[in-house]
């Protein structure tokens, strides 16, 4: 009984993470693993499928914990920066042909 609502709490919490809702998700995965921790699961918590889980939920944890921060940094540095700067070069190489020495070449985004 107690796995199957643990494996539940997971489920939910992973289908946070791939709708993108970061920060459920890591509350989500946050509550698997304090229950996994508490000293009353001990037992069937160190025997597979739920050893298997709290390595699981510690991994989407972190990732959602740093998802959620990149997103929101990503959302204030659009905000602070959204217009169009021109043409600008990705990058540049020498590029050798017979009878020059050297020409540089450049790829440009229009």
């Amino acid at each position: 009984m107690l796995p199957s609502l643990i494996q539940t709490m997971y489920e939910r919490a992973k289908g946070d993470f791939d709708r993108s809702d970061y920060t459920a998700a890591a509350d989500g995965f946050s509550k698997v693993l304090r229950v996994l921790n508490d000293p009353d699961v001990s037992v069937p918590a160190s025997r597979p499928p739920l050893s298997d889980m709290r390595v699981l939920a510690a991994g989407f944890k972190d990732l959602a914990v740093t998802s959620s921060s990149m997103k929101t940094g990503a959302s204030n540095q659009q905000s602070s920066t959204n217009r169009w700067i021109g043409p600008t070069t990705v990058c540049c190489w020498p590029q050798r042909r017979p009878g020059n020495i050297s020409r540089r070449r450049a790829l440009e985004l229009r």
